[in-house]
């Protein structure tokens, strides 16, 4: 598994999913979003404080199956980044099961850590 770390920005439009980070970005039409899950790390300390991950699966253009882990970032304390990786978790989940509902509006933005977990 291929882990790669990335500091940006997530944005949640309408019919898409908007990140741009340091090295790496991505703009997922609606269409290559497979599933949005949460998942606790049990070897993470921050799980203890209800902090669980954000997995986003997608298409990539080629057709192939890829996954994203985001991590909140900018929180004091772990009990802040539990509420804001739910906040992400919720508006995203929210954002999938609702097609013509705009769950955020388009100004808004998460400053996120991407980890990309390449599927072989």
């Amino acid at each position: 598994m291929l882990v790669e770390q990335d500091m940006g920005l997530l944005w949640i439009e309408p019919q898409r999913l908007t990140y741009f980070g340091d090295s790496q970005s991505f703009n997922l039409a609606r269409d290559q979003v497979i599933a949005i899950e949460r998942k606790a790390d049990a070897g993470a300390t921050s799980s203890y404080f209800g902090a669980v991950q954000v997995i986003v699966t997608y298409r990539d253009e080629q057709g192939g199956e890829q996954r994203v882990r985001l991590h909140s970032e900018g929180d004091w304390t772990m009990t802040a980044k539990a509420a804001s990786m739910r906040d992400l978790a919720e508006r995203l989940e929210s954002w999938q099961a609702s097609p013509n509902a705009l769950a955020v509006p388009p100004s808004s933005g998460f400053e996120v850590q991407r980890q990309n977990d390449a599927l072989r």
